[in-house]
């Protein structure tokens, strides 16, 4: 399962992006005013979730750093003007790229499936081998075996998609109870039904399912860690635990902790989060090369440094949020909110909508322009799937590029030519660069002149 768009009914997040996509049509801006209704809110919410885990969690600040090494290699397999996507790397072309890929798909497991958890029968750490540099490691996820509505045996791989689902959708349920269609056992609930096989009772107070959840996402490997959560939850008296105290369990110990490696190197868990959150910084920093993206660079460092802070100063903050009640009432999700923001929403008419935190405003009253992080999912689709059809490509921005040029009075490339609906890619004269976000970015990375053609 490749970790890149994690989905809540129709309703998706794209990792290391920073983008959430909501498949209504109500503006976003009317978030904080009390005017958008309980289904719009109770999607945002959700969505927030996976880009607050991105920001705060071992495996969405590796993500990062993963993808920024995958973009920086495939920028560079452009041969005689054409570069074949998608492009895959394989053992020999460095930036660990392989090895990365082998280890990042065992830790997410696996992705949404619709059959029906009637009965969990077994649950037990996945002994399958995965070889990178002729080292062997196993126990990176978890398997959970159970019957479906028809008695039919079925197995699931847990690891970091469905404990993140699981920790959103219980969040969501929490605050705005049925607002939108049930989600699926699997990913959905799958934490909250083994802990109610293994740990019964647990439950009762649904927001330690949370703090489980968010624990196993401070470990690399958050599926095997919730294998050993359970068993040593199961060796207390987890009924009379707050979820605060299930989490430092989680946190602090020992065994657990010895699995990253930290206990030999005296690393707490704050500490290897640090170090994960400056990587992350120092790679998103790589993609802005020149001074066109300075705003751009210095929002994305700050929005990791700011994130990094809300968890050190507050590191239950995803328990409280759950307890704070709705977006227009939840004081501290309207903290963070204010503080960070939201880079992209999208909802179905592609209208992109920002929302500007604190740490926006750089420059007096010039902010960075968000739809960078959107252009550069675009190419990440092209360089990673070959997203194309017939080496043809729609852009995405093409109906926010025509309103952008309207208010701002300015050519409307968008009916200059058919490259924005068959190649985007060719927008890169000096007029264009002005103008083109996709096309500038394009010619930044230094793909002026290299057309992406599909091996598919």
């Amino acid at each position: 399962m490749e970790r890149y768009a994690r989905d809540i009914k129709d309703g998706t997040y794209s990792p290391s992006f920073f983008t959430i996509r909501i498949p209504n049509n109500e503006n976003y801006e009317d978030l904080l005013k009390g005017k958008m209704s309980n289904q719009a809110e109770a999607y945002f919410l959700h969505e927030y979730i996976h880009f607050l885990q991105d920001l705060t969690t071992i495996p969405g600040l590796s993500n990062i750093g993963i993808v920024v090494d995958y973009m920086k290699w495939a920028t560079h397999q452009g041969k005689d003007g054409k570069l074949i996507v998608p492009a895959k790397p394989t053992r020999e072309d460095g930036y660990n790229l392989w090895n990365n890929q082998m280890m990042n798909e065992a830790r997410v497991g696996q992705g949404t499936i619709k059959e029906v958890v009637k009965e969990i029968t077994n649950l037990k750490l996945n002994d399958s081998v995965v070889c990178v540099n002729k080292d062997q490691h196993t126990c990176l996820n978890a398997i959970v075996t159970f019957k479906d509505s028809k008695d039919n045996d079925r197995k699931y791989f847990i690891g970091e998609f469905a404990i993140s689902e699981s920790m959103a959708y219980t969040i969501e349920q929490i605050i705005y109870p049925n607002a939108l269609p049930n989600g699926s056992d699997c990913p959905y609930s799958i934490v909250r039904l083994v802990c109610d096989k293994y740990l019964p009772g647990l439950s009762d107070d649904v927001i330690k399912i949370i703090a489980i959840c968010d624990a196993c996402l401070m470990y690399s490997f958050p599926g095997r860690i919730f294998v050993m959560a359970i068993e040593l939850l199961k060796t207390l008296n987890y009924k009379q635990l707050s979820p605060e105290q299930i989490f430092e369990v989680i946190t602090q110990d020992e065994k657990i902790l010895a699995t990253e490696h930290n206990k030999s190197q005296g690393i707490s868990i704050n500490d290897h989060l640090k170090k994960y959150s400056q990587f992350a910084a120092k790679q998103l920093s790589d993609y802005f090369t020149t001074s066109n993206y300075d705003k751009e660079k210095c929002y994305s460092i700050l929005m990791l440094y700011e994130a990094l802070e809300i968890r050190m100063q507050y590191p239950y903050f995803f328990l409280d949020i759950a307890r704070g009640g709705t977006i227009c009432e939840n004081n501290l999700f309207k903290r963070i909110l204010g503080e960070i923001g939201c880079p992209v929403i999208l909802n179905k008419t592609e209208d992109l909508t920002s929302i500007f935190g604190r740490i926006a405003f750089l420059d007096q009253n010039e902010t960075y322009d968000p739809s960078c992080f959107w252009v550069i999912n675009q190419m990440y689709k092209i360089l990673r799937y070959g997203c194309q059809q017939n080496n043809t490509y729609k852009c995405e921005m093409i109906d926010w590029c025509k309103k952008s040029f309207l208010l701002k009075k300015v050519k409307d490339l968008t009916t200059e030519g058919d490259n924005c609906f068959y190649s985007p890619w060719l927008r890169v004269s000096n007029e264009e660069f002005q103008l083109c976000a996709f096309g500038r970015f394009w010619r930044t990375i230094k793909l002026g002149g290299i057309e992406p053609i599909s091996s598919i």
